[in-house]
């Protein structure tokens, strides 16, 4: 039998060419005639998706990502070459507002102010009739490998900050990205008078892994403990791995003691779900950590991560598998220490009502009420409850007492 030479092997420039997707060129005119004369000069080599008025051109661009040049006619029904043109430059999305775009127009000395007049609206070039078919196709190829190059360079921008915010092995986001991501959600926090928990897990044992199983499992566990985290934590949750074994979550509006209830089922997903046994004889367990931006009063996110962190490290000397919040007894204290300073502000009212603090509110009840009164008004005049008369009583009694 005839083995087959390597001329046979190699693909040839044009076959690979052929095989390769043809960029995609958008023509918009409202003659038939100039459609046939760009698709004849470009059609071996490019893609031609017709459009017959700015408007439809328009339309067209938005929804095919692919299209990497844009050829316009000027005068056109519904939207011009003019009109176009501005759309595009003035577009939100980056891949529209930097399409090349070619403006055809005629070569009568009238034509010079409407080619001037588009290239300070932005277009890229243009094509003067009647064409010449190198002309057209040199153009093509150049505005197409134009937009090409700078796609790639976004793609590769794109994957360089992927690369440097991930955590490669787990696919969770790095320490870094978790301080960064902390102080933009703890300023968020702060100006909407909300919570924000953090939480640190760590995988119990996990020494034992790389002695008795190898490294090639103990990072598939890494991998699996990831991925169980992203499956169960919340869309606007922040997951990051921030050492060997240990991942940490930003939980924006988690109250403290909810997050610890979440915790609790999270603790019980690790020790429930099925790694591989044949590679683990024993559930993979975790002890975990939770700090909170208000209850541990902290707004500094290296600090709240540092007390998570501390409270893991207590769930491990406790044996692990298990979870550490703050001590109730000690929240408890900070806010009783609010009362008596007579600070009451509106969220330390509903925290101490929440805990079924009443003898520690007590006292403040008129100056709770002489607070909150106004708003109870507001509510009746814009939500027109129909209760003037037992508003008009409560006021009363408020003023008497």
């Amino acid at each position: 039998m005839t083995e087959p030479s390597s001329s046979n092997l190699e693909q040839s420039p044009v076959a690979a060419a052929q095989a390769m997707p043809k960029p995609k060129v958008l023509v918009i005119d409202d003659s038939r005639i100039v459609h046939a004369a760009i698709k004849k000069a470009i059609k071996e080599e490019f893609e031609v998706v017709d459009a017959y008025d700015g408007e439809e051109g328009w339309i067209t661009l938005r929804e095919d990502n692919e299209i990497q040049l844009v050829i316009t006619d000027q005068g056109m029904p519904k939207l011009d070459g003019f009109g176009l043109i501005k759309r595009i430059r003035e577009s939100a999305i980056t891949r529209i507002a930097e399409v090349p775009v070619i403006m055809v127009t005629g070569a009568e000395q009238e034509q010079v102010e409407i080619r001037e007049k588009a290239l300070d609206l932005g277009a890229t070039d243009f094509l003067t009739k009647p064409f010449e078919n190198t002309i057209i196709l040199a153009r093509a190829r150049s505005y197409t490998k134009f937009d090409q190059t700078i796609r790639d360079l976004e793609e590769t921008e794109d994957a360089l900050i992927e690369q440097a915010i991930l955590d490669t092995l787990t696919g969770v986001y790095n320490q870094r990205y978790l301080l960064e991501r902390g102080e933009k959600d703890i300023s968020f926090a702060q100006r909407h008078r909300e919570e924000l928990s953090v939480f640190c897990l760590e995988l119990d044992n996990f020494n034992d892994y790389i002695l008795n199983v190898g490294e090639d499992i103990t990072n598939k566990v890494l991998k699996w403990s990831g991925d169980l985290l992203k499956k169960t934590m919340r869309k606007e949750d922040t997951i990051a791995r921030i050492g060997e074994c240990r991942f940490a979550v930003l939980a924006p509006t988690a109250e403290h003691f909810d997050a610890v209830s979440f915790c609790e089922r999270i603790k019980e997903t690790f020790a429930t779900t099925e790694f591989d046994k044949t590679a683990l004889a024993n559930p993979i367990t975790v002890s975990i950590g939770v700090a909170s931006l208000v209850h541990d009063q902290e707004t500094d996110i290296k600090k709240i991560l540092e007390e998570a962190n501390e409270r893991t490290k207590q769930a491990k000397l406790l044996g692990g598998n298990c979870v550490i919040g703050a001590n109730p007894e000690e929240i408890r204290a900070k806010l009783y220490n609010e009362a008596r300073s007579q600070k009451l502000s509106l969220d330390t009212i509903i925290k101490l009502y929440h805990n079924g603090e009443y003898d520690l509110l007590a006292p403040y009840l008129k100056q709770i009420a002489t607070s909150i009164f106004p708003l109870l008004e507001l509510c009746n005049n814009k939500m027109r409850w129909g209760l003037e008369t037992e508003i008009k009583k409560i006021s009363g009694k408020i003023a008497n007492k």
